[in-house]
């Protein structure tokens, strides 16, 4: 089930809420966007979704897009909730990263 944007005065986005919100504002489809980016429209839907995020240079491009400067459009994400993928990422990479093992027990 695809997630609701945020309320009007609501300033917490997710980065899906955020271009989503920008695309809707512009009059754009998923499909007119992702011409515009150079991607397929699949990426713009999984943007929206929460299952990727797009990478800076993506970011520069929907600033550009969205008609205003980076540094304003970036500002948009400073309030923004991780994604649920970036914790389960993290977490997923400290269960794997090696141990160190204790070199004075074991030269005793």
């Amino acid at each position: 089930m695809p997630r609701k944007p945020p309320p009007a005065g609501d300033v917490r986005y997710t980065v899906g809420d955020l271009i989503k919100t920008r695309r809707l504002a512009r009059g754009l489809t998923q499909r007119e966007l992702a011409n515009v980016m150079g991607v397929g429209f699949t990426t713009v839907e999984q943007w929206e979704q929460g299952y990727c995020q797009p990478d800076l240079s993506m970011f520069m491009r929907l600033a550009r897009v969205h008609g205003m400067p980076l540094s304003k459009y970036l500002s948009l994400l400073d309030n923004v909730e991780p994604e649920p993928w970036e914790s389960r990422d993290r977490d997923a990479a400290r269960a794997h990263r090696p141990r160190k093992k204790n070199v004075a027990a074991a030269d005793t």
